[in-house]
């Protein structure tokens, strides 16, 4: 169950993060999915690696 909710939550966020920084960025630059993507990645991997560690930690307490 840990890891399900942990992928799910880096899902959720790498989609509005890549979407919010695409739209964001759309008349700044060209390729903004480009810049975009990346940036959701990132943010998504962090979150599934936080929420994964502070559903771990909450298991043991």
């Amino acid at each position: 169950m840990r890891v399900l909710l942990s992928i799910l939550a880096g899902v959720v966020t790498f989609l509005a993060v890549a979407v919010a920084v695409t739209s964001l960025l759309r008349d700044v630059v060209w390729p903004s999915v480009f810049v975009g993507v990346p940036a959701g990645v990132l943010a998504g991997v962090a979150v599934a690696i936080g929420t994964g560690v502070y559903l771990s930690r909450r298991e043991q307490q």
